[in-house]
């Protein structure tokens, strides 16, 4: 993040600029919306679907990262973990630690979110003139960094709120 001054893990390459654009935007509304979606999972009791999806969208991005070293090695703890799960055959400890990896999973985007937030206002704000997400944006669309930075913070303010209201507040 401190070589690149990206968001990501790796820096994003396209080969189109609508491909480029849609990668940079998808990047930042991912966290928020996977986050939203997963605590919806967990409120209508289908964490497991949660669960499975995020791996299944993990190991895509392992298939097409140029950095593969932790990815891979989490990708086969996680299968280890699985296959010892299944092979247990004890259901109560299935649920323990399916329940511990889905609020693994929610406290990490949950903590993608604030960070992310936090980051683009410092970088939009910044006196000096730093390569990030939002200039390359600038640079391919010709929108202000501002505009952009103002619709992630919007949209992370709103799952936060969403959130808020409709599982903490409903009942």
């Amino acid at each position: 993040r401190i070589q690149t001054s990206r968001q990501g893990f790796a820096v994003t390459r396209a080969r189109s600029r609508v491909t480029m654009i849609i990668t940079t935007l998808g990047g930042y509304m991912m966290p928020p919306l996977m986050l939203a979606v997963g605590l919806f999972a967990g409120y209508y009791h289908y964490p497991s679907l949660f669960v499975f999806s995020y791996l299944a969208i993990f190991i895509y991005f392992v298939l097409i990262t140029s950095r593969k070293g932790i990815p891979i090695l989490l990708t086969l703890l996680l299968g280890v973990m699985i296959y010892g799960l299944v092979q247990n055959g004890q259901p109560e400890f299935i649920v323990i630690i399916l329940s511990l990896i889905y609020h693994f999973i929610i406290g990490v985007l949950f903590g993608e979110l604030l960070q992310s937030t936090w980051t683009i206002i410092t970088l939009t704000f910044t006196k000096h003139v730093i390569d990030w997400d939002g200039l390359a944006l600038r640079q391919l669309t010709g929108i202000p960094v501002v505009i952009f930075s103002l619709l992630w913070i919007a949209f992370n303010v709103y799952i936060v709120y969403a959130i808020i209201t409709i599982l903490l507040l409903q009942n």
